[in-house]
């Protein structure tokens, strides 16, 4: 009887180092699944490329194209309500484990009752059954997600992606604003519609939960870029770097080869100092993704993560034999209206 309750005790406590474990890995990723299977799914159907509030040109074609899969992966920033529910939920689950576990058996042993488990079990189960279903009222989706990358390069077209998670079968719009043109939704054409007038693009989803990829571009000049006198050697950097864009970063990120050095926030008109052994390497060596690495990199959040992994596949698939400076913030105007949307939009800096 003794082995038989020691062996007991050793699974549950499994089962809530499992849970434990799921809160960490599992955090930000339940409202917005990632799929590469969406590509193919979307490739294989008919793709409007010119139904848009303009025409795109040609190189916006290409550019979107080569971008695509990238971004189906990889577009989805955290919400802090995915993060409070599976924390939530992980947390009652442990709870549950305790009480109809080692809290249960060894109360019913000690009074010698084990026949009650039978009453207490479905008891405990409905009322945790009970405590999660109120709970998750506050954490239903009532509006689309609306995630929104805008890539500003000095001296080129600014150019926004977008991704829009239903959270049903209904249809719902989307709005722009004035300084948005070139609009390409990245959707079978039977599945969206777009009003010129009202500068809108209805989706129509075929299951709940379904990501719809589209982007734009935006009317807007961006003169100012990084000043720096950074000199390269043994494949990483050594000087002043000064921000003279006019916007405030959060992180910036340089690269060079397959060398990075991730810089703390920068106001407009800051300067740093780069040293020589602020540099890392790309250890993993894998083609446009610095994704394991940016994993262990303290201080960034999972969003700067994301957008910057996708600053170094464009780093990689530029000229990686050239500096280029990102940067990360979450100024700037998106291009969008976030009435009946939860907006959540980014700009990545990048020379």
């Amino acid at each position: 009887m003794r082995k038989r309750r020691e062996k007991g005790l050793f699974i549950m406590l499994i089962i809530i180092a499992v849970c434990l474990f799921l809160i960490f890995t599992m955090r930000g990723s339940l409202f917005a699944p990632k799929s590469a299977d969406n590509v193919s799914n979307v490739l294989d159907k008919d793709i409007s490329v010119a139904d848009s509030l303009a025409v795109p040109t040609e190189e916006a074609e290409k550019e979107s194209m080569n971008d695509l899969t990238f971004l189906v992966n990889n577009l989805s920033f955290e919400r802090r309500g995915s993060q409070i529910l599976i924390a939530v939920v992980a947390g009652l689950l442990i709870l549950y484990l305790i009480i109809i576990g080692p809290v249960t058996y060894f109360y019913l042993k000690r009074i010698r009752k084990m026949e009650r488990m039978w009453l207490i079990l479905p008891a405990v189960s409905i009322l945790f059954g009970c405590i999660i279903l109120l709970m998750s009222n506050d954490f239903i989706i009532r509006e689309p997600f609306v995630d929104v990358i805008k890539v500003i390069k000095p001296g080129e077209q600014t150019v926004c992606y977008g991704v829009a998670t239903s959270p049903g079968e209904e249809s719902y719009s989307l709005y722009f604003k004035d300084t948005v043109k070139s609009l390409q939704p990245w959707v079978a054409s039977d599945n969206y519609r777009i009003n010129e007038e009202r500068r809108s693009l209805t989706l129509r989803p075929s299951y709940a939960f379904e990501k719809s990829y589209f982007q734009f571009h935006i009317m807007e000049a961006q003169p100012n870029n990084f000043v720096h006198n950074i000199h390269i050697s043994d494949y990483v950097g050594t000087g002043m770097i000064y921000n003279t864009t006019g916007y405030s970063y959060t992180h910036l990120m340089l690269c060079y080869e397959d060398n990075y050095c991730i810089i703390t926030g920068m106001n407009p008109g800051d300067e740093y100092q780069v040293e020589a052994d602020m540099w890392k390497k790309d250890e993993y060596g894998m083609i446009g993704s610095l994704k394991e690495e940016l994993q262990m990199q303290s201080g960034l959040t999972i969003d700067e993560k994301e957008i910057f992994n996708f600053a170094w596949y464009q780093h990689m698939n530029d000229d990686a034999g050239q500096l280029h400076i990102t940067a990360v913030s979450q100024e700037g105007d998106a291009g969008m209206n976030d009435s009946g949307v939860n907006l959540i939009s980014y700009s990545l800096f990048y020379q």
